[in-house]
């Protein structure tokens, strides 16, 4: 089912409700659950009869180019969602979150030839898969069948020219995507088939943003959650739709109004009348003392993600009293050099969940400390990062390790309240060298969970009050295979 080199045609009058089934937002794993949400502008009688949804992945790949799924024999009423994902991971991802319309069902690449099946939205739909919402299923590709894109992949694939070039922007691996309220498609014509996708029309959260994420309560997903069941068309008044809008609308303006009328009749005069008689000479005295201990305005690369090579030239300090997420996040191989300098948590403000996390695969920070955090180095996403001549001050926990193959080498922890270098069952591979660490109470190093397949743990120097210095879960079920620790000192 190869589209034609005329999917495109230009379209006549179709009836309106052919033109009311949007894709409102899109989100795909591996650490999160695949979501696709769509939005109805008006009110559709089945979906089933209504359209299809295409799935349009690696274009190297002969059955990923076209996965078709058609969609429910139900109706989907004006200002309304529908979503889709695989039920099981859905729930335990979210718990008692968002509603989950539909879950998935196992279908079938249907290229011609092609017998593989997809029993799973997350095997479909990774984070550089495009979406189409395709009219009439069963009718011929074409002749008016496009609704909506979501990504470049059908241009692409329809592009028999060369002249349409690909890009990466778009994708959410790990991450989302959402429309902007009142953004929404137009029927493509031949003419503006190079415009049919407008990336600005989309809020993305970025690949690799909820990298590591394992629940919905997780912190870094609070900062950036899936906003579910949140567009809003203002361009398409329906009584029906306005009970979705965002709680933005009318709803928040009218309950201020109500207020006033709300006290009992003789209270509120009692309390004006007693105000002119208020104000002590302590009143002015005490508004100074207030103003003495302001806490400075957090550096700008606080909280942010760092996706390029970057080398600090002063410290990075944040107030984490405002804001938990970490301090910086490391991104797609790239290097922060600290350059000798700190990234902490301001003192007095609150420890944050990490000073730094590293995401994507092959990031690296070196040459500086961290502070003030509660965990000083968190080792996410795809693992072979590598942590070299850090110091990490005043933690809970010197480093965690939650991906595979890192390389940490040579670091100084001093005084981490309850571990210093802690190791999870997807931790390895770890390769643990030439490091000091000093903890109050806790292991050195301890490796957390069974199932951890390869360590090497050499020459460290540890001072715990422990009598075991560096702990091994493991060795009571024999479930390590393959852990070597050697030549450390402990104290």
């Amino acid at each position: 089912m190869t589209p034609s080199a005329k999917a495109f045609t230009a379209c006549g009058d179709e009836p309106a409700e052919d033109k009311c089934l949007i894709i409102s937002g899109v989100m795909a794993g591996p650490d999160v659950p695949a979501v696709i949400e769509l939005h109805a502008l008006c009110d559709i009688p089945s979906l089933n009869s209504y359209a299809s949804l295409l799935l349009l992945g690696d274009l190297d790949d002969p059955c990923r180019v076209i996965v078709e799924y058609d969609l429910e024999d139900v109706p989907l009423t004006a200002g309304s969602f529908y979503t889709i994902s695989d039920d099981s991971i859905f729930q335990t991802f979210f718990g008692a979150g968002p509603q989950l319309d539909h879950s998935w069902r196992s279908t079938a690449c249907r290229l011609s030839g092609s017998n593989i099946m997809f029993d799973k939205l997350s095997d479909a739909m990774a984070g550089d898969v495009g979406l189409v919402l395709w009219f009439w299923p069963g009718a011929v590709f074409g002749s008016c069948a496009v609704r909506d894109l979501f990504g470049d992949s059908l241009m692409e694939l329809e592009d028999h020219s060369g002249r349409y070039t690909p890009t990466d922007q778009w994708h959410y691996t790990n991450g989302w995507a959402y429309r902007k309220n009142s953004f929404g498609p137009a029927l493509p014509t031949i003419a503006t088939f190079y415009e049919t996708f407008d990336i600005n029309e989309w809020t993305l959260s970025g690949t690799d943003a909820l990298m590591g994420v394992t629940s919905a309560s997780d912190t870094d997903y609070l900062n950036i959650p899936f906003p579910f069941g949140t567009y809003y068309d203002e361009r398409t008044p329906s009584p029906t739709a306005s009970p979705t809008a965002p709680p933005t609308g009318p709803p928040t303006t009218a309950t201020p109004t109500a207020y006033p009328t709300a006290p009992p009749t003789g209270t509120p005069t009692a309390t004006p009348t007693a105000s002119p008689t208020a104000p002590p000479t302590g009143t002015p005295t005490a508004t100074p003392t207030a103003t003495p201990t302001p806490v400075p305005p957090s550096h700008s690369l606080c909280h942010t993600q760092v996706r390029t090579d970057t080398t600090l030239s002063e410290d990075v300090k944040c107030n984490c009293g405002i804001e938990s997420s970490p301090l910086l996040k490391l991104f797609k191989g790239i290097t922060l050099d600290m350059n000798g300098h700190t990234v902490k948590c301001m003192d007095g403000t609150n420890k944050t969940d990490a000073c730094i996390r590293l995401f994507g695969k092959g990031s690296t920070a070196k040459n500086g400390k961290v502070a003030n955090c509660d965990v000083g180095i968190r080792f996410n996403g795809r693992g072979s990062h590598t942590v070299e001549e850090v110091t990490i001050l005043t933690s809970t926990v010197g480093m965690l390790v939650q991906s595979g193959n890192n390389w940490v080498y040579n670091n100084t922890i001093v005084d981490a309240s309850e571990g210093g270098i802690e190791i999870e069952s997807k931790g390895s591979g770890v390769f643990v060298e030439s490091n000091y660490v000093r903890v109050a109470q806790g292991y050195g190093i301890e490796l957390l969970e069974d199932g951890i397949t390869k360590a090497d743990i050499v020459d460290n120097t540890i001072v715990t009050p422990e009598e075991v210095c560096i702990f091994d879960r493991g060795l009571a079920t024999k479930n390590h295979t393959d852990i070597y620790i050697g030549n450390n000192t402990c104290n």
